[in-house]
């Protein structure tokens, strides 16, 4: 049976001469497409035609993060299939910001990353595992029914996952050495969700935030305070060196120093824990 290759996929993806864009940020130009201009979405299909998922979404939260101070917790919880090895899946994204403008900004760069493929490049990659794996038989109408139901299915994803799928499908082992057969759609589905499915929810998460109050903010400030006052504390304790409880001279100085920094954080927490407890 033959085996897709990385270049055979990159192939699929119709570059059409367009200069290779590293950057998460959109370029405005004229027609819309999925929220994007034509342009921006020849620029996106260039950039993720070249990467993987995972590295696709560790550079949108670099980029959230470093430009926009914007932060994404994915969350991810375990399933445990009966006759099957567990796995994860992603159920939500958790968002930290401090403005609605910064994570307007921060969606833009997300849904540039998240730009599917064009309906031809679905088509070659749908064709090229029809040519990879055995089929079942089935009619020719049929045939071509489901054939557009999996194009669709592609170009309900990002570029670059949708390439990793079909790699997936196409290259993997089968558990027990069991024949590859072309996948059904529900099995094209999950294993695009499988590497999609932390870009969905930093989507929904980003569209799902809202401005948090003033309290809350001010809970955080604290938050973080206590924890860079306890970090000190913990810095000052290690330099202390060995010895009594208390000292005179260069060893008595780092322990009233480390003393000190102790009664500041453990200040800082009250403070911080009264603040959170007036929220409830």
């Amino acid at each position: 049976m033959e085996r897709l290759s990385p270049q055979s996929i990159l192939n699929a993806v119709g570059l059409s001469g367009e200069t290779q864009n590293t950057s998460l940020t959109p370029q405005r130009g004229s027609t819309k497409e999925v929220g994007l201009t034509s342009q921006e979405a020849a620029k996106a299909r260039a950039w993720l035609g070249t990467r993987k998922p995972a590295e696709t979404d560790q550079a949108i939260r670099h980029s959230l993060t470093s430009q926009l101070g914007v932060s994404v917790n994915v969350n991810r919880e375990w399933r445990y299939p009966e006759g099957k090895p567990p796995y994860q899946v992603t159920t939500s994204a958790g968002i930290q910001a401090q403005s609605l403008d910064n994570v307007r900004v921060a969606i833009g760069k997300v849904e540039f990353a998240s730009v599917p493929p064009s309906h031809e490049e679905a088509e070659l990659m749908v064709s090229q595992l029809q040519q990879v794996l055995a089929r079942r038989a089935s009619s020719e109408e049929a045939a071509e029914v489901g054939f557009d139901a999996y194009v669709h299915c592609l170009r309900r994803h990002p570029l670059d996952v949708a390439q990793a799928a079909v790699m997936d499908l196409a290259n993997e082992p089968r558990v027990g050495n069991a024949a590859a057969w072309f996948p059904t759609l529900p099995e094209l589905e999950g294993v695009c969700r499988k590497y999609g499915g932390d870009r969905e929810a930093m989507l929904e998460g980003l569209r799902g935030w809202s401005e948090p109050k003033p309290e809350m903010v001010e809970v955080r400030r604290l938050e973080q305070e206590w924890k860079a006052l306890r970090q000190r504390a913990s810095d000052l304790n290690m330099k202390v060196g060995p010895g009594p409880a208390t000292d005179t001279g260069a060893r008595g100085e780092r322990l009233a120093a480390a003393h000190d920094a102790e009664q500041k954080s453990m200040a800082a927490r009250e403070a911080y824990l009264a603040a959170e407890k007036a929220l409830q």
